[in-house]
């Protein structure tokens, strides 16, 4: 009994299964009848399995927590290697210039010898240049591009893009720098023609070239492209006649004051139509050949276009990006042909 309850008691620190067996011969040797000793490294290797053996529930609990833990901490890890990777960045998006759609038309509303508002209309087909080479692996798809374009020095609203009422999905490859057409049209309205953004307009975008003629009285042709076809290309020329209106001796003061004051000034070139009513006087310019361009320098618009960006996939989650695009040479030469 003695011997068994010592094996029992016996620990596992020592090193030993069972206690040795053996004789001394004299006081100087003793022969071991037992197997010989293991080594160090198995010695260590059945105390683990003896302690992994003996673990209790709590033990084995507690492990597969820290499991869970190391699992859920590299899901996190590649998680965000994969966002990095593939979340669409905000390219850098840069104005080179702009082409004419349609011509300049100016619209003088009165009231009687009173001045009651004036209108500035005209579409340019503006070109962009777009730096996507911050995005590696996928496309980017556009769904929608948000455009408007303010007077940088007063802040007024002058036009906006086709597409905010006609979207049409725009995809720019990754690592590229693309280039893109979006149509503008331009509406803005004064009080008079004292208004700082309309007098920029018209001296910016009406050429002072005297070279064409002025033909009030007679019907005439002009040559414009006034549709845009889905928003970036505009189509085949379209012809249409305008006619001027006989007017009364109401409708006379009101031209002669168009003539003294609106948009026939004498630095500039005379519109080829003028279409006068009771109450309002429009008058449209025409496209200025590239034979009869200025040779004085034209003067620049301080325009700054608002675009905002509908990503697809992120849009329905109210992700919209917006980017100021500015000209690429400080300022927006305005199109006359």
């Amino acid at each position: 009994m003695d011997l068994q309850q010592r094996k029992k008691d016996y620990s596992l620190d020592d090193g030993l299964d069972e206690l040795e067996r053996g004789f001394w011969i004299g006081n100087c040797c003793f022969i071991s009848c037992q197997k010989q000793r293991p080594k160090q490294q198995t010695m260590i290797q059945k105390k683990k399995n003896a302690y992994k053996n003996a673990a209790s529930p709590e033990d084995r609990s507690r492990g597969r927590r820290r499991c869970c833990v190391f699992l859920f901490f590299l899901a996190a890890v590649l998680l965000s290697l994969m966002s990095f990777l593939l979340w669409p960045r905000t390219p850098l998006i840069r104005v080179e210039g702009g082409s004419l759609i349609s011509p300049v038309s100016i619209t003088e509303t009165g009231h009687g010898t009173l001045v009651g508002n004036v209108q500035f209309e005209s579409q340019w087909l503006v070109h962009f240049t777009v730096d996507n080479r911050a995005n590696w692996l996928v496309p980017t798809r556009f769904i929608q591009v948000h455009l408007l374009v303010k007077d940088a020095l007063t802040g007024n609203i002058i036009g906006k893009g086709y597409q905010n009422d006609h979207p049409e999905t725009v995809v720019l490859e990754p690592r590229t720098i693309s280039n893109i057409q979006l149509a503008v049209a331009l509406d803005y309205q004064a009080r008079d023609f004292t208004d700082a953004t309309f007098a920029s307009l018209k001296s910016a975008c009406i050429s002072s070239s005297p070279s064409l003629p002025a033909n009030n009285n007679t019907p005439n042709t002009n040559t414009t492209a006034p549709i845009i076809n889905n928003g970036t290309i505009p189509i085949a020329n379209a012809t249409s006649t305008n006619t001027s209106t006989p007017t009364n001796s109401t409708n006379s003061t009101n031209a002669n004051h168009l003539a003294r004051r609106g948009p026939l000034d004498s630095d500039q070139h005379p519109a080829s139509n003028v279409t006068t009513s009771n109450n309002s006087n429009t008058t449209q310019y025409p496209p200025i050949p590239n034979s009869h361009a200025p040779d004085q320098q034209q003067q620049p618009l301080s325009l700054l276009f608002w675009i905002t960006l509908h990503i697809w996939g992120l849009d329905v989650f109210g992700y919209r990006p917006t980017v100021v695009a500015t000209p690429a040479n400080g300022g927006f030469l305005c199109p006359l042909s």
